[in-house]
């Protein structure tokens, strides 16, 4: 009997315990539905935040990524090109002020500048191929000599410094040197010198009158010039050293001061084979000669534009001696210069705008 008693209080104890911990484990189980945000612990918080902060960085680079608008400005335009090419002007002699003087006027005749102003005479010049330069004959030192001077007019220099008559022609196309006419020798002869006015050299040696060496071809290799045969002006081309010398027009007529054009395919001269003065163009071997001006009167004087577009001479076709510009084959023909003195000896201003 005993027995059986303990036995059943066994049982009703294990009952008990087994309702006990059924009873705990689901108490026990709403604490894993908190937020477990609140239980993250640091680190983990650490790795959120970062993660939000770089997202939000990346997209300010995004919007100031793009090239400034400004840049597209930075590139200048070019300048317009002058009419005949070079810095569109051109100077001549003029004695409009009671004395031989050297101007500046710009194409279309506007903006006149006179660089001289010296009661002797100043004539024959002549620009360097940059066009900053300018050669010129002046008496001011009591004989005929050689200047050099800025294009604007000032720091004129004396450069051929000798007792006789000198008077500048051509430059070389690089610049360097100056081909004039000296009667040094007695007799009228072409020259050649260092810019500075160093090593003057003679190149012809005749006894015929040398002139007018006016023709520096483009290549620098040959120079056309005028030389007196039997009373008669003929137009002549030889090396740059003086060697070979060819002559390209007969003695039927005067011909003289001739000029090279820019590309070296014609030669631009004065001749009175008509009668008057005339300008002509021909081929550097003397073939092909062409009236351009075909005018009852006078007109000489004549060089190339830079571009060889057009050509500068002058004129007394209206009574006196005037500045023209005509087309490259003589059409065209506008007078630029209205005084009532004599303008002549024009040369085209070279270099770049």
């Amino acid at each position: 009997m005993r027995t059986k008693s303990t036995l059943l209080l066994s049982v009703i104890l294990v009952l008990l315990l087994t309702t006990n911990c059924t009873q705990t484990s689901e108490v026990s189980t709403p604490e894993a539905t908190i937020s477990p945000t609140e239980f993250a612990p640091d680190s983990m918080m650490d790795t959120v935040e970062p993660t939000l902060i770089a997202a939000t960085n990346t997209t300010e680079p995004t919007q100031t990524s793009l090239p400034p608008t400004a840049t597209t400005t930075e590139t200048p335009l070019p300048k317009p090109t002058s009419m005949g090419g070079g810095l569109g002007w051109f100077g001549f002699v003029s004695n409009r002020d009671q004395n031989t003087d050297i101007y500046l006027i710009k194409v279309d005749g506007s903006n006149l500048k006179r660089l001289t102003d010296h009661p002797e005479t100043d004539n024959h010049l002549t620009f360097s191929p940059n066009g900053e330069k300018i050669a010129f004959a002046s008496t001011r030192d009591g004989n005929t000599e050689i200047y050099v001077m800025n294009a604007d007019g000032s720091e004129k220099i004396n450069i051929s410094n000798n007792p006789t008559g000198d008077w500048p022609y051509a430059w070389t196309p690089d610049g360097k040197k100056i081909v004039f006419v000296s009667d040094r020798d007695v007799n009228y002869e072409v020259y050649i010198m260092n810019a500075d006015g160093t090593e003057q050299l003679r190149l012809t040696n005749s006894p015929a009158a040398d002139s007018c060496a006016t023709g520096m071809s483009p290549d620098g290799e040959r120079i056309a010039w005028t030389v007196n045969i039997s009373g008669k002006n003929v137009i002549s081309v030889m090396n740059i050293d003086g060697t070979e010398p060819i002559q390209i027009t007969d003695n039927s007529a005067n011909n003289y001061c001739p000029f090279w054009s820019p590309d070296g395919k014609k030669i631009i001269f004065t001749t009175n084979q008509d009668g008057n003065d005339e300008i002509y163009i021909m081929n550097p071997d003397g073939t092909e000669k062409i009236n351009l001006t075909n005018s009852p009167s006078n007109d000489s004087d004549a060089t190339w534009s830079p571009d060889g577009s057009y050509i500068v001479f002058s004129s007394d076709r209206d009574g006196n001696g005037e500045i023209y510009i005509m087309n490259a084959d003589g059409s065209n023909q506008v007078r630029i210069t209205n005084n009532t003195d004599n303008d002549y000896w024009p040369h085209w201003q070279p270099g770049m705008p």
